[in-house]
């Protein structure tokens, strides 16, 4: 995929996703749509609430690639060899970089050097990993959610990838119809709404394309 046009697009959906109610009442107004406004007007805006949003889709998707380049202070390793079912919950906007692993035995460990988040050694044993990253290319109450790939073959990735999902405000699904459709199973037990990106051959079922 085209990274650069690709995370552009990717930025400007998570805008539209989180805009707050006023903005919905402003969109309504213009079309005319009264009988929403009093729905609308029913949230409570909260610009501090957090909102979880797993990017998910195949191993080798592009997914990770794309988080890369929203990312200012680390990169996170594009690995040709599915071997971790590590979860990477990252923030943005933040003054100073930080990151902190996770181990699989509970144990919590300070990443000093975020440089070392590029090597894939440095996941072993890592169930989470929390950054806390200073871009504003993404507004700093969403959470994005770097997952495993789900057809990598290992059962570990996709046990990981459901027992996130119940925690999801929604899901950027990165591939095909398949893939979505795969997702959305998971998504639908927990009302989570599916947004699909395709980087797959038909994409019938996504709602915007990577080029």
């Amino acid at each position: 995929i085209n990274v650069k046009s690709t995370s552009y697009v990717f930025t400007q959906l998570i805008r539209y996703f989180t805009m707050q109610p006023k903005n919905y009442i402003e969109i309504a107004d213009f079309l005319r749509i009264d009988s929403i406004k009093k729905d609308i007007n029913s949230l409570s805006p909260n610009d501090n609430t957090e909102l979880f949003i797993p990017l998910v889709g195949e191993f080798n998707a592009g997914k990770t690639s794309l988080l890369n380049a929203l990312l200012n202070s680390c990169q996170l390793p594009c690995s040709n060899i599915p071997t971790t079912s590590t979860i990477f919950q990252i923030r943005f906007g933040n003054v100073s970089p930080s990151a902190k692993l996770i181990r699989s035995t509970g144990e919590e460990v300070e990443i000093l050097d975020l440089q070392e988040l590029s090597k894939n050694e440095t996941y072993d044993n890592v169930a989470m990993v929390y950054i806390n990253d200073t871009s504003t290319l993404v507004p700093s109450n969403i959470v994005l959610v770097d997952s495993p790939g789900i057809s990598s073959n290992f059962v570990e990735h996709t046990r990981a990838i459901a027992d996130f999902i119940p925690y999801a405000d929604a899901l950027f699904v990165l591939g095909g119809d398949g893939t979505i459709l795969f997702l959305t199973e998971f998504a639908s037990r927990n009302s989570i709404p599916v947004i699909g990106i395709n980087a797959g051959k038909l994409g019938f079922l996504s709602e915007y394309e990577c080029f």
